[in-house]
């Protein structure tokens, strides 16, 4: 059996395959056959901070829930793992004073696990005194995505539940994608109510959560913690372009996603970061311009911000530009691609 291996090289480190070589031997499977096909050396398992091609481990549970007829394959394995499975990365969560301290720090620091996997922790806006911990793939990939998308939701309500002390009244799971699992089924792994084929891939909870306590407040320990990770970024760039883009993504709105502000971030000079991204064949303006669209197509489609308070979230500094932007992305000033989008909704 060969599995398709998307061609893009987002990375992700083994530690998200825990559990794994346990859970197929559990199936009566061939743990070596089904890595081979997806391109993972075996000794990946034993190794968990190996660099891993994400399209090769997305192949790779597709593969698996298809071979053993296990629709819930991604979540069966998500039960194996906890928030460990994130490495240095978890210290700064088990290190955090809250539980909204513990999602920052994770959402900050997720390029150091996987830089292709985004998570906002926002308000939700279809739930008045909720919040919602949200994730996306930065990359679009053509493989299926539901399989690690679950496994990500699981473990995070893992987490959350074990802070807040395991009552999830009110949480809820949602999932963009359809799925072969009947919705019943969905019960056995998560304590939150799951909703499918929604805009997003979010867990939602109540806002007042944000400041459980995790541990006793020592400073020290977190800012230790994340030296760690900002100095193994920094040393070891798991995707450059990937990094570049999550840290503009981070700080758009805060007028620090500049080139300067970029390469002091990641320790390095300005023409030093020009250059590898050339190796790369990129341009850092370019980078700044596809996060725009990006976000420009998520905002105006999903909230009645105003213009103006919408083009500062991007970056600009006059709104004007914002609408050159536009027109250049979409055709289009923003307030006529904004109509456009919700008469598409509705």
């Amino acid at each position: 059996m060969h599995v398709a291996v998307a061609d893009y090289d987002v990375l992700i480190r083994a530690r998200a395959l825990t559990g794994y070589r346990a859970l197929v031997q559990e199936h009566g499977g061939d743990c070596a056959a089904l890595l081979a096909a997806a391109a993972i050396p075996h000794a990946a398992l034993d190794a968990p901070d190996t660099l891993l091609r994400l399209s090769s481990v997305i192949a790779l549970l597709n593969a698996s829930a298809l071979r053993f007829g296990a629709p819930d394959f991604g979540l069966q394995l998500a039960q194996r793992q906890d928030i460990r499975v994130l490495g240095a990365v978890s210290l700064i969560a088990r290190h955090a004073a809250t539980l909204g301290a513990a999602c920052a720090a994770i959402a900050r620091n997720m390029p150091y696990h996987c830089p292709g996997l985004r998570m906002v922790v926002e308000d939700d806006p279809a739930r008045p005194g909720f919040t919602h911990c949200r994730f996306e793939f930065i990359t679009e990939t053509p493989l299926a995505q539901r399989h690690i998308m679950e496994l990500c939701l699981c473990v995070a309500e893992q987490f959350f539940l074990v802070v807040t002390g395991g009552d999830a009244t009110g949480w809820r799971i949602s999932l963009r994608h359809d799925s072969a699992l009947p919705l019943p089924d969905y019960g056995k792994f998560f304590r939150s109510t799951v909703q499918l084929a929604q805009q997003r891939n979010a867990l939602s909870f109540p806002t007042r959560l944000l400041k459980v306590a995790i541990a006793p407040d020592d400073a020290s320990l977190h800012a230790a913690a994340e030296r760690h990770v900002s100095d193994m970024m920094r040393r070891f760039p798991l995707d450059l372009p990937q990094q570049v883009e999550a840290l503009v993504r981070r700080h758009l709105a805060d007028g620090c996603s500049g080139l300067v502000q970029v390469a002091v971030q990641m320790g390095v000079h300005e023409r030093t970061l020009q250059r590898r991204l050339k190796q790369h064949g990129l341009v850092f303006e370019d980078i700044v311009d596809r996060v725009r669209r990006t976000r420009a197509e998520e905002y105006l489609a999903h909230s009645s911000m105003p213009l103006a308070e919408l083009s500062a979230m991007l970056g600009y500094t006059e709104q004007s530009s914002f609408i050159r932007g536009c027109r250049r992305w979409f055709g289009m000033p923003p307030q006529a691609y904004r109509e456009r989008r919700r008469a598409v909704m509705e």
